[in-house]
């Protein structure tokens, strides 16, 4: 219980409980280990309970009404979000797979698209790496809005690389900075 109201490195609040369940079953398995190995008789772990991976309070996920949908869409309409919220909403992305989609990814006349990889940020930097769970891994339908859309967006793009010239860091991602970058 301490842990989940100030358990935090920097000591600005608890942890999560699924942050709390990874340490359990991490300690759980190395003393277990340690167990087998005959270091120890019995593994202190079993006789605390398992901790629960709940969400904390203040922590509900809503979705959009088609309404909000609607007006988040006009609202960004003619921005350079316009494309990748609508890819958003109509696939369910997290935001780390969108951002690291790239165009071999698609396939525009399939109306389809495959999840390969995410975006992460760290205190290292900005990096790409495999899918939040394996079953992330994945190819969907893509609606006709969104195939129109992305075409819209590919052309878009072209015209910006041929403006920028070789400042343009090209690593075929549909959604990059203007200077392609992720």
């Amino acid at each position: 219980t301490q842990a989940r109201k100030a358990g935090r490195k920097n000591g600005s609040g608890g942890l999560a409980g699924a942050t709390l369940l990874k340490h359990f079953e991490v300690l759980h398995s190395a003393l277990g280990q340690a167990v087998r190995w005959e270091l120890i008789a019995r593994n202190p772990a079993d006789a605390v309970d398992r901790p629960r991976a709940d969400k904390r309070p203040g922590q509900v996920i809503r979705a959009l009404s088609a309404d909000e949908v609607a007006a988040l869409l006009a609202a960004a309409k003619d921005t350079r979000l316009y494309t990748p919220i609508l890819l958003a909403v109509t696939t369910g992305l997290r935001r780390g797979e969108l951002l690291a989609l790239r165009w071999s990814d698609l396939d525009l006349e399939k109306a389809t698209l495959s999840v390969n990889r995410a975006l992460e940020e760290t205190g290292a930097g900005v990096g790409f790496k495999a899918p939040k769970t394996s079953r992330s891994r994945r190819t969907m339908p893509l609606p006709q809005v969104a195939v129109q859309a992305l075409r819209d967006h590919h052309r878009a793009q072209a015209e910006l690389k041929l403006k920028t010239g070789p400042a343009y860091a090209d690593q075929n991602l549909v959604f990059a900075t203007p200077l392609g970058t992720p």
